[in-house]
C-alpha cells in the first residue's frame, strides 16, 4: 500500500568485473560494521548565473544556510542529488558551489535533469563524482550505498541491470535525482515525470535496496513503495504543490535531510535551516 505522508520538519532525513567497474569514488567514509554512518542530503539547489540571478537572489544564502548546518553537524557524508544550476549545466555556478563546499566532510555529486554530467565531471572530479558514468555502489558499514544515474528523464536498463547484479548481497540505500514513483497526479508528476518510473521500481524491488533518497519534485514526501522506502528531499530555491495540477508555488523555507544508518536499519528527518 502506498502512503503519502505530511511533511516532517523536525529538527534532529563477470560479477566481480561489473563490481569493480562501478566501486566509484576513491575517499572513505567514516563507517565500521556495528556503527551508525551519517548522511545529510540536499537536492535542487538551482544556484543562479547569468540573467537569473536577480529572480533567484535568494538562492544562494538559502544553500550557504545548507551547507553551514552540514559544517555544524559533521555528517559522515553529504549528497548533493542533482539540479544544481539554473540555467542548466551553468559552469560558474557549479564553480561557486564547488568553492562553498565543506572541505573536510566526504561529497557525492550526481546529475539531475538540468545538469551536464560532463561539467559536473570537469568541476567537481573524481572524488565527489565516482566514475563518469554517475552510477556505482560504494560501502557504508552495514549497508551498501547506491549512487545511479537520471540525467535524461530515464533510467537505463544497463542501470536497472548494475541493480539486480551488484546489489544482491546487502541491504542498500539508493540516491537518485528522479522518484521512481509518481507519487501524486500533480504538476511534476504529469509534467516531468521518471519516463520509465514502473520499470525503475520493479528493479528497485528486485534488488536489496530499503531506501530511495531523491529530490526533482521541489517537495518532501515519505512513501512506502511496496517493497522500499521513497524519501523526498525539497528544494531550497523553490517548492511546487505536489497536488496542484497546475504549477503552483508554495511557501517554504530550506531543509537538509539527515540520514542514520546503522544495525537498527535506516532513520531520516528534515531539519529546518
Amino acid at each position: 500500500m502506498r502512503t503519502l505522508s505530511a511533511p516532517d520538519r523536525t529538527r534532529h532525513c563477470s560479477k566481480e568485473a561489473l563490481m569493480k567497474t562501478h566501486s566509484g569514488t576513491s575517499w572513505k567514509i567514516n563507517s565500521r560494521t556495528g556503527q551508525a554512518t551519517r548522511v545529510c542530503q540536499i537536492t535542487d539547489l538551482h544556484i543562479p548565473g547569468g540573467d537569473q540571478q536577480a529572480s533567484f537572489g535568494h538562492v544562494k544564502a538559502h544553500v550557504m544556510r545548507q551547507l553551514d548546518y552540514v559544517r555544524r553537524e559533521r555528517p559522515d557524508l553529504l549528497v548533493i542529488s542533482g539540479d544544481l544550476t539554473i540555467p542548466d549545466a551553468c559552469r560558474p555556478a557549479c564553480e561557486w558551489l564547488c568553492d562553498q563546499l565543506p572541505a573536510k566532510i566526504p561529497t557525492i555529486v550526481l546529475p539531475g535533469n538540468h545538469d551536464s554530467p560532463a561539467t559536473l565531471w570537469e568541476v567537481f572530479g573524481p572524488d565527489r563524482c565516482g566514475n563518469q558514468r554517475f552510477y556505482y555502489k560504494r560501502n557504508l558499514g552495514e549497508y551498501d550505498l547506491v549512487v545511479l544515474n537520471t540525467h535524461t528523464d530515464h533510467l537505463p536498463r544497463e542501470q536497472m541491470d548494475f541493480l539486480q547484479t551488484a546489489v544482491t548481497e546487502r541491504p542498500a540505500v539508493l540516491f537518485m535525482h528522479h522518484p521512481p514513483d509518481l507519487i501524486s497526479d500533480g504538476f511534476m508528476a504529469r509534467q516531468q515525470p521518471l519516463a520509465n518510473h514502473q520499470q525503475a521500481a520493479q528493479a528497485i524491488r528486485q534488488s536489496r535496496v530499503t531506501d530511495v533518497f531523491c529530490g526533482h519534485y521541489h517537495n518532501t514526501a515519505e512513501i512506502d513503495c511496496n517493497g522500499f522506502q521513497l524519501h523526498l528531499t525539497p528544494s531550497p530555491a523553490f517548492q511546487v504543490s505536489l497536488l496542484a495540477h497546475e504549477f503552483e508555488p508554495e511557501a517554504f523555507e530550506p531543509c537538509v535531510r539527515n540520514i542514520v544508518i546503522g544495525p537498527f536499519g535506516v532513520r531520516t528527518s528534515l531539519a529546518t535551516v
